[in-house]
Formats: structure tokens, sequence, C-alpha cells
């Protein structure tokens, strides 16, 4: 950690860019709007950053407005309830009656009601669709990643403060800033050589994440000769 808030690490990129008194070669604006694509970028591509969420639903509504922010949903439940588990819009199976009666296919989405077990989501614009239809109103617990939700500015909270993340996030910041148009920024060559340190890093990053968050594996004893 090197960095926590994002003027912080607006230093770090100005004296890291020979560019720490003014007038500067990259306006405040500029910078904070290459820290934002840098921090999107490596949310996306990382998926570094988890987060709980909980949203409400009401009765007779199916839809559920989704944060713009929510990148990978992990998991889902009801609060106080059961999983609620995903579907794609071709392959949808859901209760409809109170005897066990099921009806498989899209038309679930439209019939029945009861406890949702099943969501969708890509058939809303940025909502899921509850099936089947909730017959009372409630909570659901998503635990997801998440993007940014507003753009990084002075004062900012860092949405990581790991140090290799803050590092990644630079290199981005960097590969942007010399592709300025300009007689006293423009380095093509070192654009590419942090744009390719950042690409690089980012696989490596997100692999270490993965390998760090996937449920160990079963041990078996085998017997003793």
């Amino acid at each position: 950690m090197f960095a926590t808030t994002a003027d912080g690490l607006l230093a770090f990129f100005r004296a890291e860019v020979d560019d720490s008194v003014a007038p500067y070669l990259w306006a405040d604006f500029e910078a904070y709007g290459y820290m934002t694509e840098g921090f999107d970028a490596l949310l996306k591509k990382a998926e570094v950053k988890y987060e709980k969420l909980t949203l409400a639903f009401t009765a007779d509504n199916p839809v559920v407005s989704l944060p713009a922010k929510v990148l990978h949903i992990r998991s889902m439940r009801i609060v106080d309830g059961g999983e609620i588990a995903p579907r794609a819009t071709y392959n949808v199976s859901a209760p409809v009656d109170d005897y066990g009666q099921q009806s498989t296919g899209p038309s679930a989405m439209f019939e029945g009601s009861g406890t949702p077990c099943i969501y969708v989501r890509d058939y809303e614009k940025r909502g899921l669709r509850l099936v089947p239809i909730p017959n009372a109103s409630g909570t659901i617990e998503i635990q997801c990643t998440t993007t940014l939700s507003t753009p990084m500015q002075n004062g900012a909270v860092l949405p990581s403060s790991d140090s290799e993340d803050l590092r990644l996030v630079l290199h981005y910041m960097k590969s942007l800033a010399y592709q300025k148009h300009d007689a006293e920024t423009e380095d093509l060559t070192r654009a590419r050589w942090h744009q390719e340190s950042f690409r690089q890093g980012v696989l490596e990053r997100e692999s270490k994440l993965r390998n760090f968050r996937r449920p160990p594996g079963v041990v078996r004893m085998e017997g003793w000769w």
C-alpha cells in the first residue's frame, strides 16, 4: 500500500512522469480521467473488488434493478431464505404452483408466482428477473465483483489500495498520458510499453486471485501399508 486516496495516487503519478511542478503537462482532470479508466479496466479484467449488496424486491414484480457497477455475480440468496440460482433465458425452470408442477422454458419467467429460486440476468437491461414471480416482498443478498460507481477525483477513496493493483493502474495511466498528442507529452514507445506492462500484469493478478479464491481440493488419505 502506498496510496489510499485519488490525490495520493496522483502525486505518485506526477512524480514518476516528472510532472510535479506547475504548470503541469497533464491537468488534474486529465490525470483523474486516466485513473478512472485504469481502475475500471483493472476491476473488470482482474475482478479485484468484491462486494456484498442487498436489494429489495416487491410482490408481483419480477424485476430488480441492478446497480451498473455490478460485474460478475458469485452468489445470491433471499435474506432469511434460500439460494437463488442463475439461469439463461433459453433454459429456465421454476415451480409454478403449490403442487410441485413445473414449467420449463422461457415461459416460466412469465407464469406462476411463489418464492424466487432462479434469476435471469440477460433479459432485462440493468436488471435481474426473478423466477417465479415473487408472491411477497423481500430482500436479496448478492455477493459480486464490482467496478467504479463514480469517477476518481480529489479526495476520493481508492477502490483498492493494494500495491500491486496501484502499480497496474499507474501503468495504465502512463499508457494514456504518453498518447496525449502534444510535443512535450507524446511518446508512443513508452505508451506501448506501459500498455503491455498493464496487460501482462492484469493476467498475472487475475490468475493469483483466482488461485487464492479457489476452494481447496479434497485430500484423500491412502491406507497404510
